[in-house]
C-alpha cells in the first residue's frame, strides 16, 4: 500500500509540475521567467520572494520553467499526500481534492500552490499544538502568495481566545510585525482585485461544496477529534470559512481565491468517514458522491468554464 501511495505521488508531480502550456496564467508566468533579471538581490526585492528566489536559482542552473514548476509543485502536494495517507480513509481524502484543487487550482496558480500545500502542513501542526512551527510555516506560505498572511491572521485570532499567555505575546508581535510590513500592500492588492470585478461563473457552487465539507466538520467533531482544543480550532476555523464564503456576492474571484485555504479540511472529514459513521452503505453511498461530484464538477468545469480550454490539450514536458 506504501509503495502504491508514493507511486501514486509520484506520478502526480508529474502530472502537475512538468505540465506544458497549460492553465490560464501559463503566458503570465512565462512573462514573469522571462522579465526576472538574474540577480538574487532583484528576487529578494519581491514580496512573495521564495517564489522569486526558486525561480532564481532554476535559471542559474539554466533550467526552464517546467522546473520551477516541479519544485512548487512537490511543496504543493507532499503535505496532502501525507496527511491523507494517516487518515483511515486515506484514498477518499485524496479522491476529494483531485478535481478543484490538484487540476484547476495547482495547474492555473504556480504561486498559491506551494502556499497552499504549506498551510496543510501548518494547520496539522497547529492541531498538535505547535504553536511556533505552524506560525513559521504560514510565513514560508506567506512569502510565495500574499493571500495566505490572512491564515496568520486567523490562527493568531484562536491563539488570543485562547489561555496561553506566552503564545499571546508572540502573536501579537508576529501580527504587528505583518501588519506594519505588509499591510499597505495587501490592502492595495486587495482594493486592486475588488476594482477589476472580475467574474468567476463557478465560484459559487464549489464554494457551497466547501461549506457542507465545513459543517459537517462543525458538527462532528466530537467524533473526529479528542482534544478539546481541536474541536475548538476545527469549530472556530470551519466558521471563519463559513463567513470567508460571503465573498462570493461581493467577488467571486477573491472568494475562490481565499476558500482554497479550507480545503484542507476534506482531509479531515472524507479521511476520517469511517469514524464519523458505521453504516457501511453510507460510507459507500459518501465514497460514490465524493467520486460523482469530482467527475461531475471536472465535467461541468470542462464544458462550461470561461478558462477552461486554457487547460486543453494537456501536454506534458516529457513528451514534448
Amino acid at each position: 500500500m506504501q509503495l502504491v501511495w508514493v507511486i501514486c505521488w509520484l506520478l502526480t508531480l508529474l502530472f502537475i509540475g512538468f505540465r506544458h502550456e497549460v492553465g490560464t496564467d501559463w503566458p503570465n508566468y512565462m512573462a514573469i521567467w522571462d522579465a526576472q533579471g538574474d540577480s538574487f538581490i532583484s528576487a529578494l526585492l519581491h514580496s512573495e520572494l521564495f517564489y522569486y528566489i526558486l525561480m532564481y536559482l532554476v535559471k542559474e542552473m539554466g533550467l526552464t520553467i517546467h522546473w520551477l514548476n516541479l519544485l512548487t509543485s512537490f511543496i504543493a502536494i507532499t503535505p496532502i499526500f501525507y496527511y491523507s495517507y494517516h487518515q483511515k480513509n486515506k484514498w477518499l481524502a485524496l479522491t476529494s481534492l483531485v478535481t478543484v484543487l490538484f487540476i484547476i487550482t495547482y495547474m492555473g496558480y504556480a504561486r498559491q500552490a506551494p502556499a497552499i500545500g504549506l498551510t496543510v502542513w501548518a494547520m496539522f501542526k497547529f492541531l498538535d499544538e505547535k504553536f511556533i512551527s505552524s506560525f513559521l510555516i504560514l510565513i514560508a506560505a506567506s512569502l510565495f502568495h500574499n493571500s495566505a498572511t490572512l491564515l496568520i491572521f486567523i490562527f493568531a485570532g484562536f491563539i488570543l481566545m485562547q489561555a496561553r499567555p506566552r503564545y499571546k505575546l508572540f502573536v501579537l508581535a508576529l501580527s504587528s510585525i505583518l501588519l506594519i510590513s505588509q499591510g499597505d500592500y495587501l490592502i492595495s492588492r486587495l482594493l486592486k482585485l475588488f476594482d477589476l470585478r472580475l467574474i468567476s461563473l463557478g465560484a459559487l457552487p464549489r464554494i457551497a461544496l466547501v461549506d457542507i465539507v465545513l459543517i459537517a466538520a462543525i458538527i462532528f467533531r466530537k467524533k473526529l477529534f479528542m482534544s478539546r482544543f481541536q474541536r475548538d480550532f476545527i469549530l472556530y476555523y470551519s466558521c471563519c470559512g463559513l463567513v470567508a464564503s460571503g465573498l462570493v456576492f461581493v467577488n467571486g474571484v477573491i472568494a475562490d481565491r481565499v476558500i482554497l485555504y479550507w480545503l484542507v479540511i476534506q482531509i479531515i472529514v472524507y479521511g476520517n468517514i469511517s469514524t464519523i459513521t458505521n453504516n457501511n452503505n453510507t460510507r459507500v453511498f459518501v465514497l460514490m458522491s465524493v467520486v460523482a461530484l469530482n467527475l461531475c464538477t471536472l465535467l461541468v468545469w470542462l464544458v462550461f468554464g470561461t478558462f477552461s480550454s486554457d487547460w486543453i490539450p494537456y501536454m506534458n514536458f516529457l513528451f514534448i
